[in-house]
């Protein structure tokens, strides 16, 4: 059996800005998705799944919508003989930690794996993102990076895909949950939508946004903690001028003003996570590790 095992993400700044081609942060998270992959002598292919079983034959795979990024990853790498494919996840699916990107990581790092053609990360990265942009239609591919590099990133999205490693901030990072979320392509959309009216102002906030997204890697990298601190609160700032900050994360926000040196909207906004740096784990917040390694393949004797 061959093991693909992936960290989950989490934006720490540049959300809806890098849709667009400007830079973002982003780190790995120590909640990891597993695809096992065995070889078959038929020309079956079997998922073994928490979200769904399936059984198909490579030549005729069928549509199973709980599993369209692992079927959309398969179709692009189809494999030469049948597989037993095993997939184990233990990221929390509502605190949006990439389990769709790191799934598709996951999946095709194994496929490549299992046929000796293994990708290097910028390739595995492309064919990931295709993976996304075919279902989702809209995605900067930074949830990908953080899966496959590992740590905390600063991002700018393909064509000219660029990522750099940083330095892990001085405080604990955490998260607290909306209770819900709006769907990030219904975000995208909405936010796309209002745009096309007026151009100009949504270009112009978007590449402000991206300017304090540089300023906050350019201090992480100067390990300057408290003026990156400072750089993702005013991020925060242009989040609620983009209007993606609703009455309930408000709230959440203002609730550890007094006791986080930064909280702000993790993701696309109206509902999900805000994420805050703090000495100790606010009330109500979950705290998060970051993974310093990105992806892993194990391989057993069998392999």
């Amino acid at each position: 059996m061959i093991k693909a095992i992936v960290p989950g993400s989490l934006m720490i700044c540049g959300e809806h800005a890098v849709v667009y081609g400007q830079s973002a942060l982003v780190c790995a998270v120590a909640q990891y998705v597993c695809v096992g992959i065995t070889k078959r002598s038929d020309n079956i292919l079997r998922i073994n799944s928490a979200l769904a079983q399936y059984e198909a034959p490579l030549s005729a795979l069928k549509e199973e919508p709980k599993l369209r990024f692992v079927l959309a990853a398969v179709r692009r790498q189809l494999p030469y003989t049948g597989l037993d494919m095993v997939i184990e996840s233990a990221i929390d699916p509502l605190l949006g930690f990439g389990s769709s990107a790191a799934v598709t990581v996951a999946t095709l790092a194994a496929l490549s794996a299992v046929r000796k053609k293994e990708m290097d990360n910028a390739a595995l990265h492309r064919a990931a993102h295709e993976v996304i942009l075919e279902i989702q239609k809209r995605g900067s591919g930074a949830d990908l990076a953080a899966s496959i590099w590992g740590g905390m990133l600063a991002y700018s999205p393909p064509p000219a895909l660029s990522v750099q490693s940083l330095p892990l901030p001085s405080l604990s990072l955490s998260v607290r949950y909306a209770g819900y979320k709006t769907p990030t392509a219904e975000v995208l959309a909405t936010l796309a939508a209002a745009a096309e009216e007026k151009p100009d102002a949504y270009a112009e906030l978007y590449q402000r946004m991206g300017a304090v997204s540089q300023a906050a890697a350019h201090a992480a990298a100067q390990q300057n903690w408290q003026l990156f601190y400072q750089h993702l609160n005013a991020y925060q700032m242009l989040m609620q001028e983009l209007g993606v900050c609703d009455a309930v994360q408000a709230a959440h926000l203002a609730a550890v003003q007094d006791c986080a040196a930064a909280a702000k909207i993790s993701g696309s906004g109206l509902g999900d996570c805000i994420i805050a740096f703090a000495e100790r784990t606010p009330a109500q917040h979950q705290a998060v590790q970051i993974a310093a390694q990105g992806l892993r393949i194990i391989r057993n004797k069998y392999g």
